[in-house]
């Protein structure tokens, strides 16, 4: 079985582990903080893609050569987090199109606002 590149920032990789220890309130605080990492909206589908390849490469025992453990990690994060449902892949324009309709809402909000206010006086 190929192993990855030990890294002094990460442990080495847990398949379906967490990465941080679940025992203490700085490990899970850290894990949730790793969990919402906002970044994930911008995964891409081939970026998905790659990070279940290279775990799945990692479950048949032939990982690419030099491949880190930071890679795994990273990898697994954006498995769990994207397949799990918790986040959707959102596209630049789909974003942009979710914007529109929230400042939409919210323009129209505060017109109600200022006419219930304008009426009152």
């Amino acid at each position: 079985m190929t192993t990855a590149v030990h890294s002094d920032d990460y442990p080495p990789f847990q398949l379906n582990r967490p990465r941080f220890d679940q025992s203490t309130f700085l490990g899970r605080y850290r894990h949730f903080l790793d969990v919402i990492d906002p970044r994930t909206l911008f995964t891409t589908k081939e970026r998905l893609e790659e990070c279940v390849k290279l775990l799945d490469d990692y479950k048949e025992g032939t990982l690419p050569e030099g491949t880190t453990d930071k890679q795994l990690w990273e990898a697994q994060k954006i498995k769990q987090v994207l397949k799990s449902g918790s986040w959707k892949i959102l596209e630049c324009k789909t974003i942009m199109e979710k914007s529109r309709k929230v400042m939409k809402f919210y323009t129209y909000l505060y017109l109600i606002v200022l006419s219930a206010i304008w009426l009152s006086l």
